[in-house]
């Protein structure tokens, strides 16, 4: 498994440091320092496009040379590179239709070649499929799944009440609280309660005590001051 962000590059990134940004990120990220001298491999790919050597990168490099973690000397059975925030991809100054038609690509070579079934991608990002290939002449990214994330509904974030039930009265409505703050959103939801957990362990008897009736005061009064801190 890779993941690649996009810490690989700026808005005033070339296309080439841009693919080679994402290649060296491979070959390092999928310890293939050992078995390829990159520097060698790089100068003999000098002619090609700047996606021509991400895709030969996979094909003659990656592919053949990725190893199993449990299984010396043994090809993994699957790879998967991890795209994180696509939608700053976008943002380049170059186009990066090629780099997600690079993906399909990929994806089509299945049907021909038994290695690239090891292949498998994963993009995070805000943006739809359509997004990524904007190039009209071009076959549009319709390859994968679409999955759409959404926030927390009170049901799915009871496995939070375990945490609260041990160091605040009325766990349940300061849950139902924190979700009405946060709208759901995962990471400050878990935020929101850990920062409880960690005021309730600085008091006196690890615990914080709410009178019936007044959680929501109090979460606001607790969300703003929280706020206040990270601002």
């Amino acid at each position: 498994m890779c993941l690649l962000g996009y810490d690989l590059g700026s808005e005033d990134t070339t296309p080439e440091q841009w693919y080679k940004g994402v290649i060296i990120s491979l070959f390092y990220g999928l310890n293939l320092v050992e078995k390829v001298k990159f520097k060698q491999w790089w100068e003999m790919q000098a002619g090609l496009s700047s996606v021509q050597k991400l895709y030969q990168f996979v094909e003659e490099v990656l592919l053949p040379n990725v190893q199993s973690e449990s299984l010396p000397d043994v090809k993994a059975e699957r790879i998967f590179i991890f795209i994180d925030e696509i939608d700053s991809l976008l943002s380049l100054n170059f186009p990066v239709s090629d780099f997600f038609a690079w993906i399909r690509h990929c994806y089509n070579q299945q049907a021909h070649d038994p290695n690239f079934r090891r292949l498998g991608f994963t993009l995070f990002g805000v943006a739809s499929p359509s997004d990524l290939i904007s190039d009209k002449r071009r076959t549009p990214f319709n390859i994968g799944t679409a999955i759409d994330l959404h926030g927390f509904q009170l049901h799915e974030a009871t496995p939070l009440l375990k945490g609260l039930e041990e160091v605040i009265t009325q766990p349940e409505a300061v849950l139902e609280e924190i979700i009405y703050w946060t709208g759901g959103q995962p990471f400050l939801t878990q935020k929101l309660c850990h920062l409880i957990v960690h005021i309730a362990l600085k008091t006196s008897n690890r615990k914080i005590d709410l009178p019936p009736e007044t959680e929501a005061s109090w979460i606001e009064q607790f969300v703003r001051s929280s706020l206040a801190v990270w601002g």
